[in-house]
């Protein structure tokens, strides 16, 4: 079944940026991260006001001395916001490379999702709606298990990131949520067993006789977290259910 694209306003335009970038990712991102305010958000509840917020937290990531940086941040430091009303935005370019979490791997890997609200703010039902919607389409479209989409505190950067009502809500979202499914051909770049589970720990499939040689073309239906083999901690479910296979041992996405 083909994922439900959400509705995302590019709002790039509007929000203050510097004349300099971080960079940009080489790859596909491997994560999201979901962000909040810190301090609540005045007249939260307001479209005008929630977007000002953005256009505040801008200016603050700009500010000289910010992010651990003498000169700041090149622009909001969030690629996508999410209002009150459901709406979603996006606030920088996909493939920027951003100091949202203070992490080696999540800032260059991670898509950033901001909810303007802070304190003890809990996100409206479609605000939250939206979010889910967006993290949906975001791992099937990037191929980003389940596992992998984070509160900023996963990262061990900063504790109280997303804060006390959205980080209950994504780890009851991550349990509820199934495997990413994904519906897509992949190309064997080199030989491999199918294993049960998603771990050479496990045994081969079909009494040990189960392996895929160079070239073979397989259809997977889900993509998980298991243990790290050839490069990478993502494996392939193969859509006829024999196992699973490394990513890795693919000629990619």
């Amino acid at each position: 079944m083909t994922p439900i694209h959400p509705l995302i306003r590019d709002i790039q335009a509007m929000l203050p940026r510097a004349d300099w970038d971080i960079g940009a990712r080489t790859g596909d991102p491997r994560y999201v991260t979901l962000h909040y305010n810190g301090p609540a958000v005045r007249l939260r509840g307001s479209h005008k006001a929630e977007l000002n917020q953005l256009k505040i937290d801008a200016r603050y990531h700009m500010r000289p001395g910010a992010l651990g940086s003498a000169k700041g941040g090149d622009g909001l430091q969030y690629h996508f916001g999410v209002l009150s009303d459901g709406t979603i935005y996006q606030t920088r370019e996909l493939d920027a490379i951003l100091w949202h979490c203070g992490h080696k791997v999540g800032n260059p890997w991670s898509l950033s999702v901001h909810l303007p609200l802070g304190g003890n703010q809990d996100a409206t039902e479609s605000q939250w709606a939206a979010t889910t919607l967006l993290f949906d389409w975001l791992r099937r479209e990037y191929a980003i298990p389940t596992d992998r989409i984070l509160g900023h505190c996963e990262w061990g950067t900063k504790p109280d990131c997303p804060g006390p009502s959205l980080l209950p809500r994504l780890v009851r979202w991550r349990k509820a949520a199934a495997s990413t499914p994904l519906h897509r051909g992949f190309a064997i770049a080199r030989a491999t067993a199918i294993y049960e589970g998603p771990s050479p720990r496990y045994p081969v499939a079909l009494h040990g006789q189960a392996t895929l040689a160079p070239a073979a073309a397989v259809e997977v239906d889900a993509i998980v977290i298991g243990t790290f083999e050839a490069g990478d901690s993502r494996w392939l479910h193969l859509k006829n259910g024999v196992g699973f296979i490394p990513l890795g041992a693919t000629a990619g996405l």
